[in-house]
């Protein structure tokens, strides 16, 4: 994988499942130097699309790492198997 500066869609793993993510690097990114990095992570279920995307592209502006995710279920990301069964 090729990784830019600015937005690059990934995915990585947890519990098993492939979640969708946005990776933001900073401008003149390079990889044989080391970055300081940010989670967007919330205390809330949120999509790549919401938060992250209002904070990736500035944080990676100010020389961060940005990567912001869509949790299990949310967005492009699947949920876990059984997770959303319809009750009866």
């Amino acid at each position: 994988m090729t990784l830019t500066a600015g937005k690059n869609a990934v995915t990585f793993k947890s519990f098993g499942v492939d979640l969708a993510g946005d990776l933001y690097l900073p401008e003149g990114f390079d990889p044989s130097k080391k970055y300081k990095a940010i989670v967007g992570a919330s205390p809330f279920p949120q999509v790549k699309d919401q938060i992250p995307a209002t904070y990736g592209p500035e944080m990676a502006a100010r020389g961060f790492i940005y990567l912001g995710f869509d949790y299990l279920g949310m967005g492009e990301s699947p949920a876990l198997p059984g997770e959303h069964k319809q009750s009866r």
